[in-house]
């Protein structure tokens, strides 16, 4: 079985990137926490310093199917989640913003105070 790892971008996922350098993964099948760790290391050339895992069982939805008809009842896939901690000074790409950009925004927002300030 193929297994793969794919990160999850939330805004919970930030504040642990950027208070606890921890970052959260989604991960499929049984993968083990030493397997989590070498695609990790292998993959963003970082050194993990431990990988905390978290099983979710699925949940029942219910499902409306119309007015007349009795409701729907689906269970939703089950989802495990890999908490990774890597070395201090070090940081996974995806919450990182290209210095331009960050200037490109900063620029925009003070072009919109601006123009606000003159039609007053």
């Amino acid at each position: 079985m193929l297994k793969t790892i794919k990160p999850i971008l939330s805004e919970k996922c930030r504040l642990l990137a950027e208070t606890r350098n921890t970052y959260m993964f989604d991960i499929t099948g049984k993968t083990s926490k030493q397997e989590i760790a070498k695609i990790v290391a292998g993959e963003f050339k970082v050194k993990v310093l431990s990988v905390d895992t978290l099983s979710r069982k699925g949940k029942e939805a219910r499902v409306s199917r119309g007015k007349n008809k009795y409701p729907l009842t689906i269970v939703r896939a089950d989802r495990k989640i890999a908490f990774v901690k890597i070395e201090d000074g070090k940081k996974l790409p995806f919450f990182e913003q290209p210095e331009e950009a960050k200037k490109a925004e900063k620029l925009e927002k003070s072009d919109k105070k601006v123009a606000k300030k003159e039609t007053k």
